[in-house]
């Protein structure tokens, strides 16, 4: 049995949210793209996952600089452009937004949507 998460995703980060795990990139990217429902989103590249949840529930001392885990935090849109609210969080094995951007897009011509067409830059 594979012991390490390469690819999850979580709707919060705090002591009790479970992630779901993938075992691609592309699973990931099609979970995110069932989870948006047709809207527009936008992802903001998060230095350290860890360090989120280290905020909301006040455990763990800061990693060092060399071991954060980047992350992606997903917002759906309004139609004014503003933010709506956060679908979760996509932990990608270190990768960070340009990974899933590319993912998302090419998981979205599989759906029929237009390229780049629902992620915001």
């Amino acid at each position: 049995m594979k012991q390490q998460i390469d690819f999850a995703f979580l709707t919060r980060v705090d002591a009790v949210a479970i992630p779901v795990a993938f075992p691609s990139l592309d699973k990931l990217a099609a979970y995110v793209e069932r989870q948006r429902d047709d809207r527009t989103i936008v992802l903001d590249e998060i230095e350290d996952i860890h360090e989120r949840r280290r905020m909301v529930v006040g455990d763990s001392p800061r990693a060092p600089e060399g071991l954060r885990d980047r992350g992606v935090q997903i917002f759906t849109l309004l139609p004014d452009g503003s933010r709506d609210r956060s679908l979760g969080f996509a932990w990608l094995k270190g990768g960070g937004r340009e990974a899933l951007f590319y993912a998302l897009t090419q998981a979205g011509i599989r759906n029929g949507h237009k390229p780049r067409g629902q992620v915001a830059a």
